[in-house]
């Protein structure tokens, strides 16, 4: 499915996109199309690239998954950053390496798995989607069985929880 959900866009005067109304943050649902043969090629690369304990790593073919994988598992990955120095961007040392890690909308367990090649000591993992969940939970079997990795089917969200909620 081509579509992710982005921050409310405007054209200047009235709101571009609509979402039904509801408490909490504003999102509006909006087409995303670069998935393309390319993108499930480094997908595919990228995969059978993949070492133990990973390297059973799966992906739904032919969905926007590809695109995680290519920019999360794929090098240079995206958690690379730019070139030190750039002035695009500032110098952060990002690192997984010796943390315990959040993954908040865990997907299919792309970013715990590079968190974890990269030296995170545990992930707590949270995805509220069923399938994304189910297959996360697949991705990282082993390191779930182990106690590395908690995954919990739920979204979180910022605030108080309304009365009765």
């Amino acid at each position: 499915y081509d579509i992710r959900y982005s921050p409310l866009e405007y054209n200047g005067w009235q709101q571009l996109h609509w979402t039904a109304p509801f408490d909490g943050e504003r999102l509006s649902l909006v087409w995303y199309t670069p998935r393309s043969v390319a993108l499930d090629q480094v997908a595919e690369a990228t995969v059978a690239a993949l070492q133990p304990p990973f390297s059973d790593f799966d992906y739904r073919r032919h969905s926007t998954d590809a695109n995680v994988v290519a920019e999360v598992l794929a090098e240079p990955s995206v958690y690379s950053g730019l070139p030190p120095g750039d002035p695009r961007w500032p110098d952060v040392d990002f690192s997984p390496r010796g943390h315990v890690v959040l993954d908040v909308g865990a997907h299919i367990g792309a970013f715990s798995v590079y968190a974890l090649a990269n030296g995170a000591e545990r992930i707590i993992a949270f995805e509220p989607e069923a399938e994304n969940a189910a297959l996360f939970s697949r991705n990282l079997r082993t390191q779930i069985a182990s106690g590395t990795v908690h995954i919990h089917q739920a979204a979180l969200s910022a605030g108080v929880r309304p009365e009765g909620g």
